[in-house]
């Protein structure tokens, strides 16, 4: 035997051997002979070449102190097998101290072939990684995660195949995970599958890198917990079966609780297939969620971010979103209604909005700054909108251009938002500077530099500017000074 079989042998002798199946073992004898110490496979298919037999095979004979009997095969070969213990819910014969192939555990990956039961009791061994070799691994439920499991496969060539319809296909509920996912392509094969790729509920702890997800509803959802890093991932859509990019869902399903600590950096979005699910990046009562080098790419509905209901000390930073309905959105939703706030979104290109670049709907807090934002072929929306309950906000330094026609405004200040402060930005070819809409209050303008394209008044319904509004400072707007 090689040598790493007799390692996994060595081991094997402290169990009952009375109870000791064979799976997906590979070896090979010369014709004729199996030497002392070596394991003996009966029966076997002595007619193919390599020998092989199908389902569990049996040790032919052990002695009492573990050694296996001498016994012969008929023609030269490889016997395929492997050790499992009971009825084989439990590796015995991982390959380290620290890994084990979810094909030592009958895993076929040939994508057809469903292999959940052999992932699943890969999971369940006392090993601390399970490696996943390039090959396609259909499942048709979920897997659970125990704690402490690293996942690790060959990149996009480690593909798992969800194949029933709003499928998990892993999952993991509790306290202290410490889980690592590293190299996986997570996919489906079903037409609109509803398929989440990795969800952790309650978790602490995870790390998801270099992954690929393909066509799911959701690629990773966080529901609760804390300390969660993602990173160097893709999410893309389907041609076929023709599934959309998903999400990725940081929320506290509950409102008492929140979704603490979670980082995500170099995490592209692409509409390859059949467009993107709508948000990218969904953030619901997130504290000290940090966003860093996102981009999405032709996302023609809905916000490629949003920060919901109570988000907390949360930042946005280096980041790409093109051909997009909306780039940022915070906002209120169902559940307990409490702004966004003390949230930041600095050096962000927000490029070709369809609706508006960013739209703080409601938010108390924020820092906007150091972003571009650049009209595409929409040019009649506004680049940056304050409304509703958006309060007490500073949208400073920013570059906005091309929003020129119809109801082109770089600023789109109303509903009853107050105090925010717009200074020192830098608007281009924009229609109109500001745009004033219902009972805003407490609004200051100042020392902005102005170049647009209305030739009149750089503010929009200046007769709804509301109360307490002061405009000074701003180069090109033709006002020495205004005080509404």
């Amino acid at each position: 035997m090689g040598r790493e079989s007799e390692q996994s042998f060595e081991a094997a002798t402290v169990w009952d051997f009375s109870k000791i199946k064979i799976l997906n073992f590979t070896q090979t004898f010369a014709a004729n002979s199996i030497p002392n110490g070596a394991l003996a496979i009966a029966p076997l298919d002595v007619s193919a070449t390599p020998q092989t037999k199908a389902g569990p095979l049996t040790v032919t004979a052990l002695t009492a102190s573990g050694t296996v009997q001498a016994a012969t095969v008929t023609a030269s070969g490889t016997v395929q097998g492997g050790f499992f213990v009971g009825d084989g819910s439990q590796l015995t014969n991982v390959k380290s101290a620290g890994w084990a192939s979810v094909k030592d555990f009958g895993a076929i990956g040939n994508g057809t072939a469903d292999d959940t039961t052999a992932i699943q009791n890969a999971v369940n061994a006392p090993a601390m990684a399970v490696w996943f070799p390039p090959g396609s691994y259909k499942i048709t439920s979920t897997i659970t995660l125990r704690a402490g499991t690293s996942l690790l496969g060959a990149g996009n060539a480690s593909q798992i195949v969800a194949a029933t319809v709003n499928m998990t296909m892993f999952a993991f509920g509790g306290p202290t995970a410490h889980i690592d996912v590293n190299g996986l392509y997570l996919t489906s094969s079903v037409a609109t599958s509803g398929a989440i790729g990795l969800k952790f509920v309650t978790a602490d702890n995870t790390r998801v890198t270099n992954c690929t997800f393909a066509g799911l509803l959701s690629n990773i959802t966080y529901d609760r917990g804390r300390s969660h890093i993602v990173a160097n991932c893709l999410s893309i859509g389907t041609a076929t079966p023709g599934n959309k990019a998903g999400s990725l869902n940081i929320t506290s399903a509950s409102d008492s609780d929140y979704v603490f600590a979670v980082k995500v950096s170099n995490y592209v979005v692409r509409n390859i297939g059949n467009g993107v699910q709508a948000p990218a990046v969904y953030v619901r009562r997130g504290v000290g969620v940090q966003l860093v080098n996102i981009d999405v790419n032709d996302m023609a509905v809905n916000a490629a971010i949003i920060f919901e209901n109570d988000c907390q000390g949360c930042k946005i930073s280096s980041s790409i979103f093109a051909n997009v309905s909306i780039g940022i959105l915070f906002t209120v939703g169902a559940g307990v209604v409490v702004s966004p706030s003390f949230c930041e979104v600095s050096s962000v290109d927000l490029d070709q909005p369809t609706q508006a670049g960013i739209y703080i709907q409601n938010g108390n807090w924020l820092t906007i700054s150091g972003c571009n934002i650049t009209a595409g072929a929409t040019t009649n929306v506004p680049g940056v909108v304050l409304t509703n309950n958006a309060s007490n906000n500073l949208l400073i330094g920013n570059m906005i251009q091309g929003f020129a026609t119809g109801s082109g405004n770089a600023f789109s200040v109303g509903g009853s938002c107050g105090n925010n402060l717009i200074a020192n930005n830098r608007i281009d070819n924009c229609l109109f500077f500001v745009g004033f809409s219902g009972s805003p209050v407490g609004t200051m303008i100042l020392n902005n530099q102005l170049t647009l394209t209305g030739g009149g008044s750089a503010y929009n319904t200046i007769a709804n500017a509301g109360v307490n509004t002061v405009i000074r400072g701003n180069y090109g707007d033709g006002r020495a000074g205004l005080i509404v």
